[in-house]
Parts: structure tokens; sequence; C-alpha cells
């Protein structure tokens, strides 16, 4: 059974023409894996993303791409907070800077699915649909409002 493989269609000149650096098929390959599950979408589900959140999702695979190019053994390590020895400690600052290249994880923090989600609540000043007769001080207006009643006894 043959299994079609997606990609992002990121090419060694696209990260050339982004980064300034050249990048194997391997890296970029590694690099386009590593981005969909940070990213949370495959290429192959991105038919509801806009044209800004795939070319941002493109940049961050050819700057994820670059920097494989400079850690050897990065899908081999180990996850640490702290490390010392022979005088030199080391600490990672955030748990993607593992695996995930900086520029790799700005470009993806501009994905539209990773912004605010705040709900928008009407300043009070606003009425309700109560006509102003809600009496948010008292219980009774927790009964006026929600049409609860009292259980009988």
């Amino acid at each position: 059974m043959a299994v079609t493989v997606v990609s992002w269609g990121v090419t060694p000149t696209d990260v050339t023409n982004v980064t300034g650096a050249s990048a194997t098929a391997a890296n970029i390959a590694m690099a386009d894996s590593i981005v969909t599950i940070v990213a949370n979408r495959s290429a192959s589900a991105s038919g509801g993303m806009s044209v800004r959140d795939i070319n941002w999702v493109q940049h961050a695979i050819c700057w994820q791409a670059r920097w494989l190019a400079g850690q050897p053994g990065m899908e081999t390590r180990n996850e640490f907070e702290s490390m010392s020895q022979d005088g030199l400690s080391v600490q990672s600052r955030a748990q993607w800077s593992k695996y995930l290249a900086p520029l790799a994880a700005r470009a993806l923090r501009n994905l539209s699915s990773k912004g605010a989600r705040t709900d928008a609540v009407e300043p009070i000043s606003v009425p309700t649909g109560l006509g102003g007769a809600a009496f948010f001080l008292t219980e009774e207006g927790d009964q006026f409002s929600s049409g609860w009643e009292d259980m009988p006894i």
C-alpha cells in the first residue's frame, strides 16, 4: 500500500531565497515534518488556511531547514532543564528551543490560529436586553434574569 506524502512545497531555492543559505532535501523534509507537528496542521489539511498562514508555515520550514544543518543529532536529544559539566552550565529557556529554530518559532506565532482567543465582552453600560430592570445587586435579580424558581419544600 503506497502512502502519498504531501508537503508544504518548500524547495531548496525557497530556502536560499528566504534565509540566504542552502539546505539539503533531507533537511527540508525533516523541517517540513517538525513544523507540521508544531503548527498542528498538515499540508493535506490546509484547505481552510489563508494564503497568509500558508506563507508563514513555508517561511517557518525554510528557517527550520537552515537551522537543522547546524544541529547534528537534533532528533536524538534528551529533554533537560539544566546541565553542568566541567564548569560550564546550560539551561534551556523554552521547551521548543530543543527542536525548533528561533525564526521558525516566530513565523509560527504569526499564524492566525495562534492568535488571541478572547471573547468580546460588552461594557457594563450596554444593556443586555433586560430593559434596565435587572437587579444584579439582589437575589431577585437572579430569579428575574434566569427564569429559575425556588424548589418546593
